[in-house]
């Protein structure tokens, strides 16, 4: 399987959902030693893939991607992590000052304001 630069990746996405396993359902004040530990995985996995490269194949690399982001999300349900401020508070917020005919005063680009707004929660006012 490690002689596959699929096997490889796919390697490196069960070790990082591993690690985050590990990490637990903490956000904020947790130890360093996690995401650099994820980032040195995929580190080594990418250099390994490098070398055989041409074997790669796109809709091998996309059903990985998809395992991985699926497995992140599934991960994070069952863990009980609570988002973070920004997506708790400040995404609604100006998603629906959007919403309501007013560009709010902000630090993210336009594109990321017309997601806010395509996610916002409806409010009444």
């Amino acid at each position: 399987m490690l002689e596959h630069p699929h096997g490889v990746l796919l390697a490196a996405v069960a070790l990082v959902l591993a690690l985050e396993g590990f990490r637990g359902a903490r956000t904020i004040g947790t130890a360093a030693v996690w995401p650099v530990l994820q980032a040195l995985v995929a580190t080594i996995a990418f250099g390994f893939v490098w070398r055989g490269q041409e074997l790669l194949r796109l809709r091998s690399l996309l059903a990985l991607a998809l395992v991985f982001q699926i497995g992140w999300v599934v991960l994070h349900l069952a863990l009980g992590v609570h988002s973070d401020f920004d997506s708790a508070n400040v995404y609604p917020r100006e998603g629906n000052a959007l919403l309501h005919g007013h560009y709010p005063d902000t630090e993210y680009p336009p594109g990321a304001i017309l997601l806010f707004a395509l996610e916002a929660p409806p409010t009444h006012s």
